[in-house]
């Protein structure tokens, strides 16, 4: 076994540098070897021929040739002996040498061991500090992956919620694309509702107007109002001055007999021909259209003098009307006729009121 003399490190076999630290590695000295002591061996025993072994002299022991090779071979003994112990103190140095080195090597062995040992117990203490930090790590590992997973779930819920979410979102957009299909739609319809209402309104207003015209038309035939009733009074209309033309001649101021036989004979002509008839009723018309309301009948209907004339009918009003109408036309503003009218509630009548003279009252009543 060989050792480097400049670490101490074992050599391998036939190895020419120290591995550890490079040296040259010195040839290892074996001692040589010495061999045991020679044995002496005594040559083989020869019998001579005819000769006869000697005897041991009488009364004595012959010691001589044994004591020679006991000599013999004590001599070789102690020769191989010196030669031995003389071998032996040079093994024995170099094994003090080399026992010395091998102190230096176990005690540079043993600053390395002690070096090496504290290194460990360095390293020891920071991989118990390291393991203590993993330990903690894998702590707070687990712990973030806890949390890692509970993110994960939380993350698949989101996903989920999201694709349902986008779902609705589809559907949302449909829903909407159907709903802006049909705004369109209620657009145009409702551009063509506003077109209908306007020609409903347009249609409304005439209805209204209309039916204003009717109301009036049919208040003014009631004859309820002074200024309606004076207007049932019309001298001047053509078809009335046209007829008494035609019954007198004209009326002249200074020849009041003739006026009163000509105003007599309208009166008579009046009463001959104009047929009594009873008036048909006539709705009571709410004023609003839209708004309705309840419809009463009133069975009075006064006609105008030419409608007399051409229906050739009346009551006593639409005759008194015509009358009256025909005697004003004859006078041309110098006779004064009135007509009258009088009421119980339940029923009326009317006539014509001529004033002459001496404060008198004439009344012509056609239907009386």
């Amino acid at each position: 076994m060989a050792f480097c003399n400049n670490c101490g490190s074992q050599l391998k076999p036939g190895a020419k540098f120290c591995e550890n630290c490079g040296a040259l590695a010195e040839e290892e000295k074996t001692p040589e070897s010495t061999g045991a002591a020679p044995v002496y061996t005594p040559p083989p025993y020869q019998p001579y021929a005819g000769a006869a072994p000697p005897t041991a002299p009488a009364g004595g022991k012959n010691f001589g040739l044994p004591a020679i090779i006991l000599a013999c071979a004590l001599v070789v003994v102690l020769i191989g002996g010196i030669i031995g112990i003389v071998t032996l103190s040079g093994t024995v140095s170099d094994l003090k040498e080399e026992n010395t080195q091998l102190v230096a090597d176990k005690n540079q062995l043993t600053n390395q061991l002690n070096a090496a040992n504290s290194t460990i117990l360095s390293l020891n203490s920071d991989l118990s500090a390291a393991n203590s930090e993993i330990s903690e790590l894998t702590g707070d590992l687990n712990t973030a992956t806890g949390q890692i997973n509970d993110l994960n779930d939380d993350l698949s819920e989101a996903n989920s919620n999201l694709n349902a979410a986008s779902a609705t979102i589809a559907n949302l957009e449909d829903e909407n694309a159907e709903l802006a299909a049909d705004k369109s739609e209620l657009a145009a319809d409702l551009a063509d509702a506003n077109d209908s209402i306007l020609s409903l309104n347009s249609i409304i207003d005439i209805m209204d107007y209309n039916y204003s015209e009717i109301i009036a038309f049919i208040e003014t035939r009631f004859g309820l109002v002074e200024e309606d009733a004076t207007q049932f009074v019309t001298p001047n209309d053509e078809t009335v001055g046209e007829l008494v033309d035609f019954l007198v001649t004209p009326f002249t101021s200074s020849d009041w007999h003739k006026a009163w036989d000509d105003m007599q004979y309208l009166y008579t002509w009046v009463r001959n021909n104009i047929e009594y008839s009873y008036d048909s009723p006539l709705p009571l018309l709410p004023l609003d259209l839209l708004e309705g309301g309840t419809i009463d009948w009133f069975g009075e209907f006064w006609q105008y003098p030419v409608e007399t004339i051409y229906w050739e009918r009346g009551d006593c009003e639409d005759q008194s009307l015509l009358l009256t109408s025909m005697i004003k036309n004859y006078g041309e503003g110098g006779t004064y006729a009135y007509c009258v009218g009088i009421s119980n509630g339940e029923s009326g009548h009317m006539a014509v009121f001529l004033p002459v003279e001496g404060g008198n009252l004439v009344i012509f009543d056609p239907t009386g």
